[in-house]
Parts: C-alpha cells; sequence; structure tokens
C-alpha cells in the first residue's frame, strides 16, 4: 500500500486493460465484457468496442470488480480500489512463502524472514501495486505448490490443487504450465497420491484449453487470426503489422531462444531473488538425497522454473521477449524465498540459523526499496488527457492514440492504436474505419514503438496549437 500511494494512475498497458475491462463489467455485471481500444493491428475487430479478455487471461479483471463496488461504496476511486485489491492479493504471498519455509521445517524466526522478503516485493515491488496479473498469479502458483508437495494427500488437498492451477491458468496464458508441472512431478511422490496429482494438476491446461474454445466460440476466425499473429511475431512491433506474418520454424525459434539466453538469467536478478535457481537449490541446497520433505515440496517449482522460459520462447517469443517470461516467474516467489531462506539457515553451523536470513533479508528490502524509488519516475501518466482536452476534443470522441489502453482508461476515449509500424496510408483507413478525425502522439521521450512528437507529421493531419494532438482535416 505504501507504494501504490505513490502510483498515481495505470501506466501500462497491461494496467489500463485489465482496469478498464473491470470497470465495464462493475458498471454492466450482465453484459459482455467488452473494451474500446485496439492495440494489435494483427486482427482488426469489425467495431472499436469488441469482446474483451481475446489478448488478456480473464481473471486478473474479474478479482478487481468487488473491489470497484466496495470502492464505489466508501468513496473510493476505480484506480484506489483496484490497488486496494492488488496489495490484498500481494500480502497473501507473504503468508505463503512462511507457510512454505515451515513446510520445510524452518524454525520459526526464519520463517517469519521468509515473510518479510516475500512481503517486500522483491523486483516485482512496482507489479505488486497495480492491477497487473503477477499477485494473482503468484498467489495461485503458490497455493499450487504448497497443495501438490505435501506429504500427505487429503481429497480438500487435492481439490486446492485443482482449483489453483484452474486460477493460474486463467490468469495467465503459461498458467497452464503449472498444472503440467505438478503432473510431471508427481513421480516424486507416493505411488498411491501420484494419480491425484496428475489429475489435480491436469485441471489447468484443461481450463486453459476450455476458455480458448470459448473465445474461438465467441470471435470465430477472428481469434484464431490472432493468436497465430502474435506466435508468429518476433517483437513488439510485429503486433502493429496488419495481415498475415512469415511463419517462425521451429529453428527460427530455438535461435531467438539461444539468442536471448542471456535474458534469462538477467532475469532472475531483475527481480530481486534467486528464482530460475529454485530448480536445483531446492534439491541440493536443503533437500535429502531420498527427495523427501524439501525435495518433494520443491520438485513441482523446480519443473515450472527449467519448463515456463523454455516454452514461451519457443511458442511465442514475441511474448517472451517483451517481458512474459519476467512475469512468470512471479510464481516462484514464495517457493523460491522459502528455499533461499531455509538453504542459508542451513548454511553454517558456526552461526544461529537466523544470522544469514536475516542478512539476505536486509539486502533484499534494501534492493526493493531502490527499484520501488527507481521505477517511480516511470510511473506518472503522460498529460494525455489535459493535450486532449487543450486540443478541444470533443469528450468520448475515438482517438487514434500511441497508447490507447491508457487514453481509453484514463482519459474516457476509445482509440486504435498509432505505431510505427503504420504507414500514412494506412493511418488513413484506420481513422475511416473507426469515425475518427484525432490523433495523440507520445511524448518525445517515450520510447517504443509507437508514434512519438518528434516524429514526421502525419500526411494529411494538421497538428493543433503545436501539441501531440493532430487534427485530420475534413
Amino acid at each position: 500500500m505504501a507504494w501504490a500511494s505513490v502510483t498515481p494512475g495505470p501506466f501500462d498497458w497491461d494496467v489500463s486493460y485489465y482496469l478498464g475491462v473491470a470497470q465495464r463489467i462493475a458498471a454492466h455485471p450482465l453484459a459482455p465484457a467488452t473494451t474500446d481500444a485496439v492495440w494489435n493491428l494483427g486482427w482488426l475487430p469489425p467495431m472499436l468496442t469488441h469482446p474483451a479478455d481475446l489478448h488478456w487471461m480473464p481473471l486478473p479483471s474479474r478479482v478487481v470488480v468487488p473491489a470497484l463496488w466496495i470502492g464505489g461504496v466508501v468513496g473510493a476511486t476505480p484506480w484506489h480500489a483496484a490497488q486496494g485489491m492488488t496489495a490484498a492479493l500481494a500480502a497473501v504471498v507473504a503468508v505463503l512463502a512462511t507457510v512454505a519455509a515451515a513446510r520445510v521445517g524452518a524454525a520459526r524466526g526464519v520463517c517469519i524472514i521468509a515473510g518479510l522478503v516475500a512481503g517486500s516485493g522483491l523486483g516485482y515491488v512496482r507489479y505488486f501495486s497495480i492491477p497487473d496479473s503477477m499477485a494473482l498469479y503468484a498467489v495461485a502458483a503458490g497455493v499450487a505448490w504448497l497443495a501438490a508437495g505435501g506429504l500427505g494427500w487429503t481429497r480438500g488437498r487435492a481439490l486446492a490443487c485443482a482449483a489453483a492451477c484452474m486460477m493460474a491458468a486463467l490468469t495467465r496464458a503459461e498458467g497452464a504450465l503449472v498444472g503440467v508441472a505438478v503432473v510431471f512431478a508427481s513421480g516424486v511422490h507416493p505411488k498411491q497420491s501420484r494419480v491425484g496429482r496428475m489429475v489435480a494438476g491436469a485441471c489447468g491446461p484443461i481450463a486453459a484449453m476450455a476458455w480458448a474454445a470459448r473465445c474461438e466460440l465467441l470471435v470465430g476466425e477472428g481469434y484464431s487470426a490472432l493468436r497465430a499473429h502474435i506466435l508468429d511475431a518476433t517483437g513488439a512491433e510485429g503486433w502493429l503489422s496488419p495481415g498475415t506474418l512469415p511463419s517462425l520454424g521451429l529453428a527460427s525459434r530455438v535461435d531467438l531462444l539461444v539468442a536471448h539466453a542471456a535474458d534469462l538469467g538477467k532475469t532472475p536478478i531483475a527481480a530481486g531473488a534467486i528464482l530460475l535457481p529454485v530448480a536445483l537449490g531446492g534439491l541440493l541446497l536443503v533437500a535429502r538425497p531420498s527427495l523427501t520433505g524439501t525435495g518433494r515440496f520443491a520438485a513441482a517449482p523446480a519443473v515450472y522454473a527449467m519448463l515456463a522460459p523454455v516454452v514461451l520462447y519457443l511458442g511465442a517469443p514475441s511474448a517472451a521477449i517483451e517481458g512474459s517470461v519476467f512475469r512468470s516467474l512471479a510464481a516462484l516467489m514464495s517457493p523460491a524465498v522459502a528455499v533461499m531462506v531455509v538453504g542459508l539457515s542451513r548454511a553454517s553451523t558456526r552461526f544461529h540459523p537466523v544470522f544469514f536470513p536475516a542478512l539476505y533479508g536486509a539486502a533484499q528490502i534494501a534492493l526493493v526499496t531502490a527499484i520501488g524509488m527507481k521505477s517511480q519516475q516511470f510511473s506518472t501518466p503522460f498529460p494525455d488527457c489535459a493535450a486532449l482536452d487543450a486540443a478541444g476534443v470533443p469528450a468520448g470522441a475515438p482517438i487514434l492514440s500511441y497508447d490507447p489502453l491508457g487514453t481509453s482508461t484514463r482519459c474516457g476515449h476509445p482509440g486504435v492504436v498509432l505505431g510505427r509500424a503504420t504507414t500514412e496510408p494506412q493511418v488513413d483507413d484506420l481513422a475511416d474505419r473507426y469515425s475518427t478525425t484525432w490523433a495523440l502522439t507520445a511524448p518525445a521521450d517515450y520510447r517504443s514503438w509507437t508514434r512519438r512528437a518528434d516524429d514526421a507529421d502525419l500526411a494529411g493531419w494538421t497538428q493543433v496549437a503545436g501539441g501531440r494532438v493532430y487534427r485530420r482535416a475534413k
């Protein structure tokens, strides 16, 4: 909540999408969820307001809806209400890390340190103070790991594992891999409980396939075209290329994985915790050779840690490159912190078991504070609404925008993305298609694949009052 208090609004496309869709559901619970922002030109919907949930999975928006209802009663803004829900979910991660440390036999003080470290947010602190998917993903996966790694296997634990695997699959596209990891890790568990774990883990992929089938029935060929376009793109700029991209073969995908192999090492460091090494840490630092105790608990997270980055790069390289690997590792927060802290507590018999975990925790919290303070310079929304109002853009008028999701959520203007990959005739085609005569370019210091104010002027468009807003001549 402290970090949320210094984050004044949605500054990220994902966040704007989740919040915008949640607001529509909260206002019209019985109506279909929709969005009025087109950010991917690989598949153009027939109208500006089109079905939501086609790009991101549904749960991150749905969990925010109750908070918006409560916020409306107590007078909180939708943004603050959504932040409150995210902070509450993030707090659960601290509880899960504490329980995970206790599960592997840590002393009370070590368990408390594990909770404090996880509760700091690590490198995800920026995303744990905004309505993104990562806090919910960390909770769903954390529950799945705890339920699947128990020494006993009761009906209640099986149901909890199945429900958590389904939640993870409906939170992020790679969330189905949580269930896959539970299935693969079942081999290290007692024979009599192996089938139950496999059935529970299978619920995740089944939920993901059911949601894809629902979207296919809802949208038809457009949904298939959209997914195919994203899977064949090698960078975010590819999302803005209308038509069909050259199909990537397996060899090309492997080449991209190799080319970005260094990123797989940088990502866990940037996350503020040694997350990927949980694959070995759980087995080498604190596990017994017989794979009992900690080894059983770490088995499923270890499989996920080795599986997720590879599957993302081979399946959707553009998504992996643009940050999905970083986001996917949030699933490992609670077990990774528990394994690291417990491992450090057993690293030496010459010191008190709390000594090294306390040093690690202090260093992590100091690092998190630095990351949080640094990220604030990127968290202030650009003054888009003021620029549109100053240019005389009518309220609610559709616009071409460098950030259609953000301007829709923040300013109430439906929008279509205005990207550098879009040539001038295509810009006019978009304006004709969506009946708009206004365009909003990005600030000069905005480094992305969208159109900046210092790019060439739009042909046939007039800059309004020397600002970032352009108007098309009628």
